[in-house]
């Protein structure tokens, strides 16, 4: 979990720092800043060897990396064939060239922030910083070498949906307030139009996030889905969250494959659970949710007859005419 006022946002690249700001006396901005970092490829960045050192003494490998070296080349059958394709393409194989990996990561993260220290620091010197609302947020997660894996790809895994958000408000109202909803980044636009006083001219999918600091914040009218599609890779995936007496989970359908994804959110070990029986009710469920959104939203429909035949055992059973656009 990320410190900071709404610390859960999902996504599906490069950090952003948005600031609107409602100075008096001055004219409003909109300013958006784009640091495209921590990615590849990775280097030490100048200035910070002795940054290095300590790291190295000090941070061990991630266990998500020490389990997968454990268990290679007894992987499960109920893993889909996506991340096969990804090890084997930029598996990190070799313990210490995934060290190197994760040193640069981590010195990349370090020179984000101390270019957003001075960002902010430059707000305050020219009196806008209490008046403004600053939000950091990024486009997508990181395996951090979870599966030997780095960056991103067209799976479901969790790593690379959950992202930071931090938002500061004008005054710093609010400030160390923590909010577990899920959020995504359909709600930036809406914040920052929101705050702006903007009616937006066509549809928005997201909420405004300040919603979210009330008490009787009012419930998401749809959840929002996930896609991948192509990357080096065809895997059309979509994911959506579900919260449960068992807790809160992610289910991920795989179109292109036999295989699902089902993940207890709170689970640091991100173990696929969609063949455990005791949590049978909630994959049920969970389909049966996304199938409703493919039929009532039509930008998801393409994928509603595929699913509905491949996954049958856990939906309701269906007459009429199954034709794409055709009413039952």
């Amino acid at each position: 979990m990320w410190p900071g006022p709404i610390p859960t946002i999902w996504s599906s690249g490069p950090w952003a720092c948005s600031t609107a700001c409602a100075s008096r006396g001055t004219p409003p901005f909109y300013l958006h800043l784009d640091l495209f970092a921590p990615h590849q490829p990775f280097f030490i960045p100048a200035g910070f060897e002795e940054r290095e050192r300590q790291l190295r003494a000090t941070v061990p490998l991630p266990e998500g990396y020490t389990r997968w070296q454990a268990r290679r080349g007894t992987e499960s059958p109920d893993e889909p064939r996506v991340y096969g394709t990804y090890e084997r393409n930029w598996g990190l194989y070799d313990p210490a060239t995934a060290r190197e990996y994760q040193i640069a990561n981590l010195l990349q993260m370090e020179v984000i922030d101390a270019a957003l220290g001075q960002f902010l620091d430059r707000l305050k010197k020219r009196g806008l910083y209490d008046n403004s609302l600053v939000l950091l947020a990024a486009d997508h997660g990181e395996m951090n070498l979870e599966r030997g894996l780095v960056d991103k790809g067209v799976y479901g895994h969790p790593k690379v949906a959950r992202i930071p958000l931090f938002l500061k408000l004008p005054g710093n109202a609010r400030a160390g307030t923590v909010v577990e909803d899920d959020v995504c980044l359909l709600d930036v636009s809406p914040t920052l139009l929101g705050f702006a006083g903007i009616e937006p001219i066509a549809r928005h999918d997201g909420m405004d996030l300040l919603s979210f600091l009330n008490e009787d914040s009012p419930a998401r009218e749809t959840p929002f889905v996930f896609e991948a599609g192509w990357h080096v890779a065809p895997n059309p995936a979509v994911a959506i969250h579900g919260r449960f007496p068992a807790g809160r989970f992610r289910y991920v359908y795989n179109a292109a494959d036999h295989r699902d994804e089902l993940y207890d959110l709170d689970d640091p070990a991100c173990r696929n659970a969609i063949a455990d029986p005791a949590l049978a009710p909630v994959r049920i469920a969970l389909r049966r949710q996304l199938q409703t959104i493919f039929e009532r939203d039509p930008r998801w429909r393409c994928y509603r007859q595929v699913f509905e035949l491949d996954r049958a055992e856990d939906l309701p059973a269906k007459t009429g005419d199954n034709q794409m656009f055709i009413p039952e």
